[in-house]
């Protein structure tokens, strides 16, 4: 968001990818990058993606004053195993709109 508080949205990693296997495939890697190309990473001025407690993830939409970071970001998310990063799967696309709350002409119909 521009001009408004961030948003947080979290992801309780289990109920998204379960594991039926008795095979050691390592640990489980989640990441949200942008559905490019290369699938290269976030803007890191607007997103973040905390891990740290184990089996959630904290997906943060932050807030800026840089106007030119306004835009529409069309991200996935990715999820492999450490030992198997060649069998990853890859989410459907989705749209995070970054906009400036304080802008008269989102309010305003004709």
């Amino acid at each position: 968001m521009i001009t408004q508080s961030a948003q947080d949205i979290f992801f309780d990693v289990t109920s998204i990818v379960t594991t039926t296997t008795s095979v050691n495939c390592g640990t489980p890697v989640f990441n949200i990058v942008n559905n490019d190309v290369g699938k290269t990473a976030f803007d890191s001025d607007i997103f973040a993606l905390d891990q740290s407690t184990p089996n959630v993830s904290k997906f943060t939409i932050g807030q800026t004053s840089n106007y030119l970071k306004g835009g529409q970001y069309k991200l996935v998310m990715q999820y492999y195993y450490s030992n198997a990063p060649g069998n990853m799967v890859t989410s459907n696309e989705f749209i995070v709109d970054v906009i400036d709350a304080c802008d008269p002409h989102l309010g305003t119909y004709p």
